[in-house]
């Protein structure tokens, strides 16, 4: 058998404002490049689709730049999600020798679930055997996750529902912010008599964060739900990004209310996906304002709780077809990246191109870190601002400095101090 031709590296953490990274990354790739003698690099950015393309084009053409400057001999491809596609064509034949867009998301539910069997998946939707709706909130402190909860059940929804909400001791008071007119006593209340694990997993908890994937998951959940109410990363006015989360529902064959990103269903629309808006009272994809559109997803969540067996044939019929539509953009992903295997004479599978395994920790090795040999120290205010942006939760205001940290929000404050350590130097 050929011996490999490559090596593979992961280079999310550009996205880092850390300056130890660009360095650190171009070290310990020429490392294993000396130590290996493989003439093709492949570089990937998959795991994190979310981030503005101004926030790190660039540091990709100075990363570029140095690992040629370095190893001006080595061919240099690309593997990067599609969800970057229309905003990366300053990435040319001068910085890589070529590039693939795969949707990496949706491959990697199918690859585990289909291919490696790390879970069943439900088989079909019946209306008559399922009577309670699902919503995995996943980290709680967003407006879309502990709000939107808050809001099901003060329309006494939650009686119809099978809910997720883990707290430890950093999303509590994030997640408490959300909900300001609760009193403490009140917060405390709804958090104790709401808090569920019903799939019984385990979080992953490294420096301060929780964190888990979505599989393995237990079938049942899914397969005893009537439909799901998807929790997505993002919400508000940032561009659709769908993630495992979307691809697990659709995989399941349930049919959905999506609470992210202004636009999503438009996205799903347009590569095909039945998002079930004829079935609904209210339209909710295109409302910017947070409040309505929780508000939007409640009043189709109640429609649907009470009338949705009206709809039960042709919903049966629309996720049967997101399905084999999945299934089918699955395969085409598999052939690109089959493609790019043989154009470069790689001789390897793909899942040595591309990693489907959870890989959350990336950061981690970052955290407080500025050690590269010969490079000056970096500011108080860069270490500073790679630490804050570090531990952020999303919703977070900037903060640029230590002497910025007293304009941030109390709650915020408090939890830099009390979670993660903080204290100005």
């Amino acid at each position: 058998m050929t011996g490999k031709k490559h090596i593979v590296y992961q280079i999310e953490a550009i996205y880092l404002p850390n300056p130890a990274v660009i360095p650190t990354i171009v070290n310990e790739i020429t490392e294993q490049l000396l130590a290996y003698n493989h003439p093709y690099l492949v570089l990937t950015m998959l795991f994190e689709g979310c981030h503005s393309v101004e926030t790190w084009q660039y540091k990709f053409i100075k990363l570029i730049s140095l690992i040629r400057e370095k190893n001006p001999a080595i061919k240099i491809l690309l593997v990067i999600d599609d969800w970057y596609q229309t905003d990366t064509s300053f990435i040319d034949k001068s910085l890589v020798d070529d590039k693939i867009y795969i949707n990496f998301f949706l491959l990697l539910v199918h690859q585990r679930l289909l291919v490696k069997g790390e879970s069943p998946t439900a088989t079909h939707w019946s209306y008559d055997k399922n009577n309670k709706f699902l919503l995995l909130t996943g980290k709680p402190n967003k407006p879309h996750r502990i709000r939107l909860l808050y809001k099901l059940k003060q329309q006494n929804l939650l009686d119809h529902a099978t809910w997720s909400l883990f707290m430890d001791q950093k999303n509590y008071y994030s997640s408490r912010a959300l909900l300001p007119e609760l009193s403490e006593l009140e917060f405390y209340k709804f958090y104790l008599e709401y808090e569920k694990n019903p799939d019984k997993i385990e979080i992953v908890t490294e420096q301060g964060r929780f964190h888990y994937s979505g599989i393995p998951y237990n079938v049942e959940l899914y397969q005893t739900s009537l439909f799901q109410i998807i929790s997505e990363t993002l919400f508000g006015k940032t561009s659709p990004w769908l993630t495992e989360k979307t691809w697990l529902t659709i995989i399941n064959q349930r049919p959905f209310l999506l609470a992210g990103p202004v636009g999503t269903l438009a996205r799903l629309q347009d590569m095909g996906f039945r998002t079930f808006e004829n079935y609904l009272t209210t339209h909710y994809d295109s409302i910017e304002d947070t409040e309505q559109k929780l508000n939007a997803i409640v009043a189709n969540a109640c429609h649907w709780v009470n009338n949705i067996n009206q709809y039960a044939d042709n919903i049966a019929q629309d996720v049967e077809y997101n399905f084999h539509l999945m299934i089918a953009l699955a395969q085409k992903n598999i052939a690109i990246l089959q493609q790019f295997v043989a154009d470069h004479s790689l001789n390897c599978d793909i899942e040595e191109v591309v990693t489907f395994e959870d890989t959350s920790d990336y950061k981690l090795r970052y955290l407080n870190s500025d050690c590269t040999p010969g490079k000056p120290p970096a500011t108080a205010d860069e270490l500073f601002e790679g630490w804050y942006n570090n531990i952020k939760d999303p919703s977070w205001p900037s903060c640029g400095s230590e002497n910025d940290f007293s304009t941030l929000p109390k709650w915020i404050q408090q939890e830099c101090i009390e979670v993660f350590g903080y204290k100005k130097s």
